[in-house]
């Protein structure tokens, strides 16, 4: 059985990275998550991958599934409040409830015509395809006015929430996660939760992801049945 971390909807459980000099996506933005949710459309947005804290304005960008099931993709140049959403055509009619999907997001920053471009793709490719390998779907595709940027924050990189972990948090399982600076690009990070080993901690775990980077799951109990946030393998 592959592992992954169940995430229960509750406010401070979410798996963070550090930003470093290896790992900031300023350019072309590429991210993928391997999910799945008990209900695909929840009661409220909830975020797969963010580099997003409002405090000190240091908002860049944020992947989120919006309460309609439509993906969704937002982010600001400067890092403040005011920043450009868009929010796909079509839901996740693809995927069934409790069963692993694959979700890509891409942000163009220049599609040449003075404009940028953003896409969402999914793919029900099994657990053990490597993100790179995964064959995709376009789900919606959209551009918007202007050559833009994402912001340079100096906040975390943040899977499963916003923020410290009190905004937008995710339920259902993560399996894999990966960004990248370049659109199908060399990946700034790599996690993979599906080889993770159980641990028995009351505060946060930390591992290296497949590019060095150390990751941080952080839980407010036991990663075990019954609680918030659980490592399961």
């Amino acid at each position: 059985m592959s592992g992954y971390v169940v995430f229960n909807g509750v406010e401070h459980n979410y798996i963070s990275l550090p930003r470093t000099a290896d790992v900031s996506l300023l350019g072309d933005l590429d991210v993928i998550s391997l999910i799945s949710m008990p209900t695909l459309t929840p009661a409220g947005r909830v975020a797969l991958q963010n580099q997003h804290h409002a405090q000190d304005d240091q908002r860049s960008w944020r992947w989120s599934i919006e309460a309609s099931g439509a993906p969704s993709f937002w982010w600001s140049r400067a890092g403040k409040v005011a920043g450009i959403e868009v929010i796909a055509d079509d839901g996740l009619s693809f995927a069934t409830p409790d069963e692993p999907f694959w979700l890509r997001a891409t942000h163009r920053v220049d599609n040449g015509n003075n404009r940028n471009a953003i896409r969402f793709h999914w793919s029900l490719d099994p657990i053990a395809t490597a993100p790179a390998a995964v064959d995709w779907t376009l789900l919606d595709s959209q551009t918007r006015s202007n050559v833009t940027s994402h912001f340079d924050s100096q906040a975390r990189i943040l899977l499963g929430a916003l923020n410290a972990g009190n905004r937008d948090v995710f339920e259902g399982r993560y399996y894999k996660a990966w960004g990248a600076g370049a659109i199908g690009g060399t990946p700034e990070y790599d996690i993979d939760l599906t080889n993770i080993t159980q641990q028995e901690r009351e505060t946060a775990c930390t591992f290296e992801d497949r590019r060095g980077s150390l990751v941080s799951i952080h839980l407010t109990g036991l990663p075990e049945a019954g609680t918030d946030v659980r490592i399961v393998r």
